[in-house]
């Protein structure tokens, strides 16, 4: 799951008409999208990104159990820590077994300053 601060990243790429960038950057829309199968797929998008934490774990929760579990960021470490906290927290998995990795620079263009992911392996 990634979760995207900013829709403008995207439009760039072609992956959204600008109308809807315009209208996330109105109205303050927040993307949830999931790479599934080497396929992007929008989740759910979100207005406050208050919600966006709890609502990733949730949908981390609702695929199953995990044999390991990787929380990328760009250059947020801080807001990362808190969230392998509440994986943790949530039963998602052992502390000790949630990485977090601050990804590169091809990744990290695609993806846009500040955008957290929560990637993970289900068992078989």
């Amino acid at each position: 799951m990634w979760r995207f601060r900013h829709c403008a990243i995207w439009s760039r790429g072609g992956r959204i008409s600008r109308t809807l960038v315009s209208l996330g950057a109105l109205l303050h829309v927040k993307l949830v999208l999931e790479v599934r199968d080497s396929q992007v797929l929008p989740v759910e998008r979100m207005r406050t990104w208050q919600r966006v934490p709890t609502q990733s774990l949730e949908l981390m929760q609702a695929r199953g159990a995990y044999q390991k579990s990787s929380i990328v960021h760009t250059i947020n470490r801080a807001e990362v820590e808190l969230l392998a906290d509440a994986c943790a927290a949530a039963g998602l998995l052992a502390h000790d077994r949630i990485r977090t990795v601050q990804i590169g620079a091809v990744p990290g263009t695609h993806m846009g300053p500040g955008a957290p992911g929560i990637t993970g392996l289900l068992n078989a």
